[in-house]
């Protein structure tokens, strides 16, 4: 109630629009259909504090009527966004609404249901109460998250994530409480996303490797080719350390990635790196991508690498690219002679003509001994003629491999190596699906092959080398000189029909 300055009443007024909005919300919740409210106002943004706070009063105690305004209002929630993000994925702002609405309800039975219709969640830029109100939604839903991307937050917010504290209930509890898990730890995720700079300590990579249905770790560095400053590169070879010393024992991870600018291991890292391969025995996909730099760290790298895969005893998948082909890169070939484990390779390194010959002995002789490969792929790798004729050498023998990827490798104009690849086919009975787009193949060598072999099933060229393979195919099989020949009774045009209609993929 207001007063003049004579001290004469007025009238009576809300001094704030707060105030307003609380008593409307709770006229709302005791006189009104509340879930008719939800519906009519909640993309009205004037609106938005009254409907969290009739979120608090009701406690959003019916939950079907809440469940049912998300699906009438066209709340997607297949992914969720917190924080900045482009308008044209979706209005994070409504979405964001969602969890703050469960937020001030403690309705902690509609968290779980929530989080059923979730895929993904991406963390963007979240200030501290964006994250309290994040991480009761993370403490209460109990889901198992296929994918955690926490790769737009700061190293302050992740500080918050890892040391705050829930008990059951979703109440925050002291961090005194022994029987309080950190909150990053207690989550349930199958995938966790993150810039190595919000994780370059141990407590932090302690907590990531304690989440103990963390089965992918996705690191990545978002600069350009150099660093920003020796301070940056030395806390970059921290986290690197940190992180291979913390994965030795780890038993549950089962893919890592690491997506970098630049290479900046040095030796200290690289033998951790190495003690890692070594010792740890839940890793199988290791993924390293995008490392540019010098030569010299590249193949420092390719040795450790082959050191660890002499011992390791898990790993399945390996993708790796390199500056270029050299003795080092081609170590990694002769330890998979005497590695019995990994089934994938995908190796991307130019090879020029210095390195060749080491590189193309050790590739031959991989494939001549290893017997648990089953795919390799060497797209966009500058093939030589004289590497090509060694890898067709060595898959003659080979009787594991099922799947080749030669996309992209200009090496087919030298008519010996059309003719090898051809031979390679004829004698070749385990390969199941070759890519030679645009190799350049003789494709007259490439259905010579074809025809002699009966286990390919699955061809992928260009359109324009399909149709020279089935004219080749046609020329070498269907008997054209016969002038009363039936060519659609023929055997031998049949066979060939048959074989395109088993083999091609188009690109």
């Amino acid at each position: 109630k207001f007063f003049s300055s004579s001290g004469r009443s007025l009238n009576y007024q809300f001094t704030h629009l707060t105030v307003q909005e609380f008593l409307a919300a709770w006229h709302a919740a005791t006189q009104l259909s509340v879930g008719e409210l939800f519906q009519e106002k909640w993309d009205d943004e004037r609106f938005r504090m009254m409907l969290l706070f009739l979120s608090g009063i009701s406690g959003l105690e019916d939950k079907e009527m809440y469940l049912n305004t998300l699906r009438k209002v066209h709340v997607s929630l297949k992914q969720i966004y917190i924080g900045h993000v482009p308008q044209w994925i979706i209005n994070q702002d409504v979405l964001f609404s969602v969890v703050h609405q469960l937020y001030e309800s403690r309705n902690t039975s509609l968290s779980p249901i929530i989080a059923e219709s979730l895929q993904r969640i991406l963390l963007h830029i979240l200030d501290r109460f964006q994250c309290t109100v994040f991480t009761y939604f993370l403490s209460t839903c109990k889901f198992k998250w296929r994918c955690l991307d926490l790769r737009g937050i700061t190293p302050q917010i992740l500080e918050i994530m890892k040391n705050t504290s829930f008990s059951c209930a979703g109440s925050s509890k002291s961090q005194t409480d022994e029987k309080c898990i950190p909150l990053l730890e207690s989550t349930q995720c199958l995938e966790l996303s993150c810039e190595w700079a919000v994780c370059d300590d141990p407590q932090s990579l302690s907590c990531i490797f304690n989440m103990k249905q963390l089965t992918s770790f996705n690191v990545s560095y978002p600069g350009n080719y150099n660093f920003a400053g020796d301070l940056e590169k030395m806390s970059f070879i921290k986290f690197l350390y940190y992180m291979f010393k913390a994965l030795e024992h780890n038993t549950t991870l089962q893919k890592l990635k690491l997506s970098l600018s630049i290479i900046g291991f040095e030796k200290k890292e690289m033998e951790a790196f190495t003690n890692m391969l070594q010792t740890n025995t839940s890793l199988k996909q290791l993924i390293l991508h995008y490392l540019l730099g010098h030569k010299i760290n590249s193949d420092l790298l390719a040795k450790h690498i082959a050191a660890g895969l002499v011992e390791n005893r898990s790993l399945k998948a390996l993708n790796v690219k390199f500056m270029s082909a050299s003795e080092e890169v081609a170590s990694i070939f002769r330890a998979l002679e005497r590695n019995n484990t990994l089934e994938t390779l995908y190796m991307h390194f130019p090879i020029d003509s210095e390195t060749a010959l080491p590189f193309d002995e050790a590739l031959c002789s991989m494939l001549l001994h290893n017997n648990t490969l089953t795919e390799l792929n060497m797209a966009r790798c500058n093939l030589t003629p004289t590497c090509c004729t060694a890898l067709f050498s060595g898959l003659e023998k080979n009787s594991s491999l099922k799947k080749l990827n030669l996309h992209a490798n200009e090496v087919g104009q030298q008519t010996s190596t059309s003719e090898a690849f051809g031979d390679m086919l004829s004698c070749n009975h385990s390969l199941t699906e070759l890519d030679i787009t645009h190799c350049n193949f003789h494709l007259k060598h490439v259905a010579r092959g074809l025809l002699n072999n009966t286990t390919v099933k699955k061809l992928k060229c260009s359109e324009a080398e399909e149709e020279s393979i089935i004219a080749a195919l046609i020329e070498l099989r269907a008997p054209l000189a016969k002038g009363d020949c039936n060519l659609e009774q023929d055997p031998e045009v049949k066979r060939c029909a048959a074989l395109l209609s088993r083999v091609f993929e188009f690109d």
